[in-house]
């Protein structure tokens, strides 16, 4: 072994855009069980998905259980039409939504 660390070079992190102003978000983040999820998750995520006929999709991940690749533990889910009225929400299993 060369060295006690890995050179600097070999660190890999990801970063994540604001969503600021998204009407998606701050509507999701009114629900009952966004405001529940908000207050377990210690460094919460808000993703919003591309819109996929009529709906609009928020996903919620806590990054403190994000293990790139591996799983993605905890994480929430609002579906709003264009109007803003919830069609569903819920915990996601691991996997789950990978492709969209």
């Amino acid at each position: 072994m060369e060295g006690l660390y890995h050179p600097a070079s070999s660190v890999c992190y990801s970063s994540f855009q604001k969503n600021d102003g998204s009407p998606w978000v701050k509507r999701a983040l009114a629900t009952e069980g966004t405001k529940f999820y908000y207050w377990f998750a210690r460094f919460p995520v808000a993703k919003e998905v591309a819109s996929n006929n009529g709906t609009h999709r928020v996903e919620f991940t806590d990054v403190r259980f994000f293990l790139p690749g591996i799983r993605m533990p905890f994480r929430y889910y609002v579906e709003l039409d264009d109007s803003g009225k919830i069609h569903s929400e819920g915990f996601m299993r691991d996997g789950e939504g990978e492709s969209r």
